[in-house]
């Protein structure tokens, strides 16, 4: 008997064979689409985690030095005029720490901070450049000239604080020649100190955080620096939208120095003076300020990398922005970016016991 040999294929193994491949293929388009979704919040998140650490590192290290002369000293003197001791950055003997809550209505309006701030509250701290001494051959304080060992990285108007780890003197830079720095650490302007030779010379460090837009529009905390007499933002970390600042304080006795030096309670910038125990103003952000603990709302830069809109416990969240609102018992993100907050408490050397 003959039996005819067939060739090909049925049109109903052709389409069992397209619905088997199609299904193959949106599998691995599904996997792909997965894993690249994946990637990318593994990818934001970890980008959120590096600006954290990069911010927290720059923030605590002023932090951890503020007030810092140089050296122990036991009476320090400044001869800067009214105006510059005016400035945020003009009170290193006197309040070296200085807190502004809800900073686009508190903070200084010098080189138009105030009206850059876009939220959140701004944290100013000043300390000597302890990095690059200046070691001094001879000092005239009639004049205020100072003679140093070597050629300074020093400009006019710079602030300096000279001291010999016993008395210091915070002046003005009014002209540098060669190795000789002429300031407003004068008789004449109150400078008693006496400064012999090996004493130090520093240049004041001071940093001002807050938080603006960047020129991309995107939410990020700047740093104004003081140099040179002036001062100008400076961009450090895309991307984050908040910045809350909570102090610890010492509420231990009455006087200025009489605490236990451990934090009895953390209030925000505008309550450390109703708070804290002292004679002045200055002397209870000095004195009795004796850690910071600081939140930051990180987003990520890219939108659509979180599957859906995050939540957050509102009854945690201390952050006031328009693109996560409190609803109810949850604070619900407005768009699909990716946002995490990071908190990191430092400790002020020196202040506690």
């Amino acid at each position: 008997m003959n039996t005819r040999t067939q060739l090909g294929v049925t049109l109903v193994e052709v389409m069992v064979s397209m619905a088997i491949g199609l299904l193959l293929v949106a599998g691995m388009i599904g996997l792909y689409i997965s894993q690249s979704q994946g990637s990318r919040q593994s990818l934001s998140f970890s980008r959120m985690q590096e600006n954290a650490r990069y911010a927290f590192e720059l923030i605590g290290r002023d932090l951890r030095m503020v007030g810092d002369t140089g050296c122990y000293r036991n009476t320090i003197v400044s001869t800067l005029d009214a105006t510059t001791r005016g400035y945020w950055y003009g009170a290193v003997d006197s309040q070296p720490l200085i807190g502004y809550e809800d900073a686009a209505t508190t903070a200084p309006t010098i080189n138009s901070l105030r009206s850059n701030v876009l939220r959140g509250d701004a944290l100013a701290v000043l300390r000597v450049d302890g990095e690059t001494p200046n070691i001094i051959s001879s000092y005239t304080q009639s004049s205020g000239v100072f003679t140093l060992t070597a050629t300074p990285n020093l400009s006019a108007d710079d602030i300096v604080v000279a001291t010999n780890c016993q008395t210091a003197v915070v002046g003005r830079v009014d002209s540098v020649a060669g190795q000789n720095v002429t300031t407003t650490a004068t008789t004449a302007n109150g400078a008693t100190a006496s400064l012999a030779a090996n004493s130090r010379l520093y240049a004041l460090s001071g940093h001002l955080y807050y938080i603006r837009n960047n020129g991309a529009g995107i939410p990020s905390l700047y740093r104004q620096d003081f140099d040179n007499g002036s001062t100008a933002g400076v961009e450090l970390v895309e991307g984050v939208e908040d910045m809350q600042i909570m102090y610890g304080v010492d509420t231990t006795g009455i006087a200025d120095t009489d605490g236990n030096g451990s934090v009895d309670a953390y209030v925000t910038a505008d309550q450390v003076t109703a708070t804290a125990p002292g004679s002045s103003d200055a002397n209870k952000w000095s004195n009795r300020v004796l850690s910071v603990r600081v939140d930051l709302l990180i987003r990520s830069v890219e939108n659509n990398v979180a599957t859906n809109a995050q939540s957050f416990p509102a009854a945690y969240w201390p952050f006031s922005t328009p693109t996560v609102v409190v609803s109810g018992g949850s604070a619900v993100a407005q768009d699909r970016r990716l946002r995490k907050q990071f908190t990191a408490t430092f400790t002020l050397r020196g202040r506690v016991h």
